[in-house]
């Protein structure tokens, strides 16, 4: 929830109607701003979603809360030098300030006298509205806005690869629909336009794999897992077989030809881990899907390449069996979850970003 507060310092404008807020559903950021108006505000503001004064052309500045501040605090210590340290400023910013406040109200405000700074009549006259002003919104911030995932209807759109999909968003997805019963997750494909997508809102988050897009300054990252690549095969495989204890060597994929995922992602398209790389193995076929290798194995002797995540997931359900080796520690699958900056702080966004970290990493724990 985005709120705006608007202060409408003077004549004949009663503290009880010197706050005005503003609202956006799809921010939880607080934005104060403080509105001088020299004229009176209407008695009866125009109904509408947005509670706002309008704004005659008598509009001149815009008092930030730090301005009342210096105001009530100069008026109570007489000092400028105690006043900064108050409320936390260089004494050169208040002096500046003041000069600043002095233009905008035509008034010096205060005046020196002796070691002394004595408030003015006009400033007097302003400082029970301005202590009134400066309370309410103390008041305000005792209740701070609170987020309760039950009470969010929203969409958040995921992009990921099917295999990233399996090992990294389908373990949150129990505990975000028993939170959040009225939060709808929508999942599309990487493609070419995934990063534009996360830039322009269409998208909230992307799942998987590509260092490319660290390169924006704008988008965050986190990482979710590291785990190594193992060799998956049908369970009565020849290689299975010959090695019950599920170890096996590079030297003992020759002979046999290996089914490869061509994963897209944002920064374009790359193949997994080949593994034939280096051997006298042959390749059996491409797929554009990771998923799919898996039940293509089980028709053959192929062997596919997979992160052990991902693998582990898949073998609760299919006859496989996960061959491990030394080579495949080599090659590390780190799928991360990436954002846009602007939803860094949104307490829906972080919270999803919480659920899905410790959901991913609990799943794949050994």
């Amino acid at each position: 929830m985005f709120c705006k507060l608007y202060f409408a310092a003077a004549e004949g404008i009663p503290a009880e109607r010197a706050f005005f807020i503003k609202r956006d559903a799809k921010m939880f950021i607080i934005d104060i701003t403080f509105i001088f108006f020299k004229k009176t505000m209407p008695q009866q503001p125009a109904p509408s979603d947005e509670i706002i004064p309008a704004a005659p052309a008598s509009v001149i500045h815009e008092l930030k809360y730090i301005d009342l501040l210096l105001l009530k605090t100069l008026a109570e210590t007489e000092s400028l030098t105690k006043t900064s340290a108050r409320i936390g400023i260089s004494v050169a910013k208040a002096s500046r300030m003041l000069s600043s406040l002095r233009k905008l109200f035509n008034n010096e405000l205060v005046q020196r006298c002796g070691p002394r700074m004595i408030a003015t009549p006009e400033l007097e006259r302003l400082l029970p509205d301005i202590r009134a002003s400066i309370k309410s919104l103390g008041k305000l911030f005792e209740h701070p806005l609170a987020f309760h995932p039950a009470d969010i209807e929203s969409r958040l759109v995921f992009a990921c690869t099917d295999n990233a999909y399996l090992a990294l968003l389908a373990p949150a997805l129990k505990r975000l629909a028993e939170e959040a019963p009225r939060l709808q997750i929508s999942v599309s494909e990487l493609d070419d336009q995934t990063l534009s997508k996360l830039s322009s809102g269409d998208i909230d988050f992307i799942l998987g794999q590509d260092f490319l897009a660290r390169k924006n300054d704008r988008f965050r990252h986190q990482r979710l897992l590291t785990c190594p690549h193992c060799v998956v095969v049908r369970r009565d495989h020849p290689m299975a077989l010959a090695h019950p204890d599920g170890r096996i060597t590079a030297g003992d994929l020759r002979g046999f030809r290996q089914v490869l995922s061509i994963i897209h992602r944002p920064s374009g398209f790359e193949s997994p881990m080949r593994l034939s790389m280096n051997l006298a193995t042959a390749e059996a076929i491409r797929l554009p899907y990771f998923i799919a290798g898996f039940f293509t194995i089980l028709q053959n002797d192929c062997f596919l390449a997979a992160p052990l995540a991902v693998a582990q997931r898949l073998s609760t359900w299919l006859p496989i069996e996960l061959l491990h080796f030394d080579e495949g520690s080599q090659f590390l699958w780190t799928p991360e979850i990436l954002w846009h900056e602007r939803t860094d702080a949104s307490p829906l966004h972080q919270w999803v970003r919480s659920i899905v970290c410790s959901a991913a990493a609990a799943a794949n724990t050994p």
